[in-house]
């Protein structure tokens, strides 16, 4: 305690921070180690995250492989850092690890599997690494370890990798369960190095037991008959939406709805324009940047403005069949779900305010293709309903129905893309994997 208040001069320490002081007294080096991966990868981890990756896979791996700790706490740490890093007549496996260079290998390898190739690609443009979570990363790069140097990741390899990092960042059930995630995935690659990450895909989200729910959420197909749940009478608050979309796999929706960062993928080809010639020619993707420090906006398609807060107004005259959009949570639910964003450009989110979206703007189809929108006139007729160009904060019956169409459709747009773009039905459809390990 007394290390930890006054090395952080009053502030509490994060645990990591706190482990990465006591590598650093340690293991000078530790910077130099950070530099290194920086130069070939950019900054994917925060430096204690480089860290600590390093000393997790360090200690799965050698003839003295430890139990797997996604989460280690200072006192296991500092009584098995010595061991691993041990010294230059007697190295550890994290010492070695680094000094060969294959650390620096592997997240080199990591990002030239995962990254945006060109704008026809299905890769991950740079702007989403920082969205990407420690125990994911650790579990791609453990598996680039483990597999023989020798022989190139194939395209359908890749495919399978990027493919799981979109269902980690869709399925995911909080931190707890990326933890558990990543320990899971890590013992399978131990058990069986040739179960491929559908084969770990079915492991995460398949029912343990009984009563007992999955590590992650299933993914589901997408319904061939939406259109008439979209097409209603009525506003439904979001666990109803959930039902009719989902069914029982109702945290799919859920989760995937509240998963904004997300359209950065869907809007890799607009991404990758403005990174290579566009105004984010500059920008370098900063793991641990929070949303004041970057080039782009998640903009909302009908402004907040509009709908957050209806203080200081009369509220809405809608009828029993609406009436559930005055309540906060499912009105801001409606909101905030990915349906109702974009990702633009911050200097014209600003310039754009709270103005409506715009009919303009919407019958130009290529701004339809950046913003990831599914262009028919149908769509524009509703999205023109939801934000009108006059009385924008006047709420009826007709237009609380066209901004939930509009956003629930627009969501399941995006979900057919998810699945169809990232080809998802080899996992759900292929069954020659059904190997449930026991560890």
């Amino acid at each position: 305690m007394l290390f930890d208040r006054i090395s952080s001069n009053g502030t509490r320490l994060s645990p990591d921070d706190l482990l990465f002081s006591m590598v650093k007294q340690s293991w000078p080096e530790a910077h130099n180690l950070v530099y290194e991966i920086q130069k070939e990868i950019g900054s994917l981890m925060k430096p204690t995250d480089f860290v600590m990756t390093a000393y997790r896979l360090a200690s799965l791996r050698g003839k003295e492989a430890m139990a797997d700790d996604p989460q280690p706490n200072a006192k296991s740490f500092h009584k098995n850092l010595g061991k691993l890093l041990g010294n230059e007549s007697q190295p550890g496996e994290m010492f070695k690890l680094i000094r060969d260079g294959s650390l620096v290998r592997a997240y080199s390898a990591l990002k030239e599997i995962i990254v945006l190739k060109d704008e026809d690609d299905y890769g991950m443009p740079e702007a989403i690494f920082p969205y990407l979570d420690v125990p994911l990363l650790q579990v791609i790069l453990y598996w680039i370890l483990m597999r023989d140097s020798s022989n190139a990741v194939s395209e359908s390899e890749r495919k399978d990798i990027i493919r799981f990092v979109l269902y980690w960042l869709v399925c995911h059930k909080g931190a707890t369960s990326r933890y558990a995630a990543s320990k899971k995935a890590i013992a399978i690659i131990n058990n069986n190095q040739m179960l491929t990450f559908m084969g770990i895909y079915k492991q995460l989200s398949i029912e343990e037991k009984e009563g007992v729910s999955s590590i992650f959420c299933r993914l589901d197909i997408p319904d061939s008959s939406i259109e008439s749940k979209i097409k209603i009478d009525h506003f439904r608050d979001p666990n109803k939406r959930a039902e009719d979309f989902f069914g029982k796999n109702e945290q799919l929706y859920h989760h995937f709805t509240s998963r904004k960062a997300l359209l950065i993928w869907f809007q890799r080809k607009w991404m990758h324009k403005e990174c290579k010639s566009g105004e984010f020619k500059e920008f370098k993707p900063l793991a641990g940047q929070d949303e004041d420090n970057v080039p782009y906006d998640f903009d909302h398609l009908v402004p907040q403005s509009n709908w957050s807060s209806f203080q200081g107004g009369s509220k809405p005259e809608l009828d029993q069949n609406t009436r559930k959009f005055r309540d906060l949570w499912p009105r801001r639910s409606l909101g905030n779900s990915i349906g109702n964003y974009r990702v633009m450009s911050a200097s014209d989110n600003r310039s754009r305010g709270d103005a409506y979206l715009g009919a303009i703007s919407l019958k130009n189809e290529e701004i339809w293709g950046d913003y990831a929108f599914h262009p028919n006139d149908d769509e524009i007729e509703q999205w023109n309903k939801a934000s009108p160009e006059k009385n924008p904060w006047y709420w009826d019956n007709e237009r609380v129905l066209a901004f939930q169409y509009a956003v629930e459709s627009r969501v399941q747009y995006l979900y057919k893309r998810y699945y169809d773009e990232a080809c998802f039905k080899s996992w759900l459809e292929d069954e020659s994997e059904k190997t449930v390990l026991e560890l």
